[in-house]
């Protein structure tokens, strides 16, 4: 009988960072997979010789002592595909303003767009640019803006609700929050950095991880069911798998939690795209409806490993809107907003929910009730764990992945 230290079950993102961060630490891992290859809900569609990567191109927690960035310093991951976002923009019910990696840049846009307003963004700034420098100064200061939400001090400017509308549709975007509720430390990552821009998702962070936990002798099973768990005397799991029995001190469950989320793939001409388009759009086609967001994420020009030649991978991801079965169009009206000559230029749409290539779900997930986020959750057993394996939140995966080789 093997014996190892974690039983990670799901080859997601969440659970191959675990299992890396404990291999590297000389603990022995093993994770059983049902598919062929590493990345569980950030596998990219693949269609009609176009790649849909799955999940957010553009990422906050590679700044400096951001999540990933302390991850990749810990495992010695050096990561040259992922650039620094050029730009990316933001469309709203009545206008579309651009996000530049200059401060300043953005600033210009928003006096633009919000002339009357523009006094209190300069203060507004100016205020995040303090709480930055006192976080940096100060081990306290870092503590409570991480404590602090962001309510506060927006409320202090009455900015109004398109303006308002701006900051939040970025913040749950990226942090899965509004702006209100946001950690005044993530405020400041959103306002003073720009998010970094990985070309083909996350996949190519989870075939890095998987490197790691080999390298350092851990074991992955692909091709296989999800073993049975059977009690054990002490405090140890056991598991029965296709390829012989494991004793583990834990067992992590990382597969789909049954998030509401859906996504429409489309291949476009390259005359199709609008003048001016970025690759990332965060959009919000109506201001009451703040959970109606949804973004667009456009293949780089000229990359053939994404799509054949003179044409585009468009991928629009809907974090909490699922698609009706009977009429799968009603998601593209607010596409076609965004791209008014689509219906023209494209050549390959389809309409998928992530649900629909999960495996099975172990025995021991099923029934428990659905966290609001990607977090690290216990089971009924002391020595079972679950990070939910979804597309949306590669940020929350690793920072419970943290919290998991924390406990170990």
């Amino acid at each position: 009988m093997s014996k190892v230290d974690l039983a990670v079950l799901g080859a997601g993102l969440g659970g191959l960072a675990a299992a890396a961060i404990l291999a590297r630490q000389k603990k022995k891992v093993i994770v059983f997979a049902p598919g062929k290859e590493a990345g569980g809900a950030f596998i990219p569609a693949r269609i009609d010789g176009y790649q849909f990567p799955l999940g957010p191109t553009l990422s906050f927690g590679n700044e400096r002592a951001g999540i990933l960035q302390q991850l990749y310093t810990e495992l010695g991951i050096s990561h040259g595909d992922m650039v620094r976002s050029t730009s990316y923009q933001v469309a709203l019910p009545d206008r579309r303003l651009t996000v530049h990696p200059e401060k300043s840049e953005t600033l210009e846009e928003l006096s633009r767009e919000y002339p009357k307003e523009i006094d209190g963004i300069t203060r507004f700034f100016q205020a995040v640019d303090k709480i930055a420098a006192r976080s940096s100064n100060s081990r306290v200061s870092s503590f409570l803006s991480r404590r602090r939400s962001s309510k506060t001090l927006l409320n202090r400017y009455r900015f109004s609700r398109e303006l308002l509308s701006f900051f939040d549709i970025q913040s749950r975007y990226f942090f899965g929050q509004s702006v209100h509720d946001l950690p005044l430390s993530k405020l400041v990552s959103m306002i003073n950095t720009s998010p970094l821009y990985e070309p083909h998702g996350f996949k190519r962070v989870a075939e890095l991880l998987l490197e790691v936990i080999l390298k350092h002798d851990g074991v992955v099973r692909f091709s296989e069911p999800f073993p049975e768990m059977v009690p054990q005397r002490g405090n140890k799991v056991g598991l029965v798998a296709t390829s012989g029995p494991v004793e583990s001190r834990a067992v992590l469950l990382n597969t789909r939690g049954g998030f509401r989320d859906s996504f429409n793939f489309m291949g476009i001409m390259n005359q199709g795209v609008p003048v001016g388009m970025r690759h990332g759009v965060i959009s919000l086609p109506d201001y009451n409806r703040p959970d109606d967001l949804f973004s667009l994420t456009l293949s780089t020009y000229g990359d053939e490993s994404a799509a054949p030649r003179g044409k585009r991978a468009l991928t629009a991801w809907f974090p909490f809107r699922a698609p009706d079965r009977d009429q799968p169009g009603t998601l593209l009206d607010p596409i076609r907003e965004i791209i008014p000559f689509l219906d023209d230029f494209s050549d390959t749409m389809d309409v998928q929910r992530p649900d629909d290539t999960q495996y099975e779900t172990p025995s021991a997930m099923q029934g428990r009730e659905q966290a609001a986020m990607v977090r690290l959750e216990r089971g009924s057993d002391k020595n079972l764990y679950f990070i939910s394996d979804e597309s949306g939140h590669p940020v929350q995966a690793v920072a419970a992945a943290v919290r998991m080789a924390e406990i170990l």
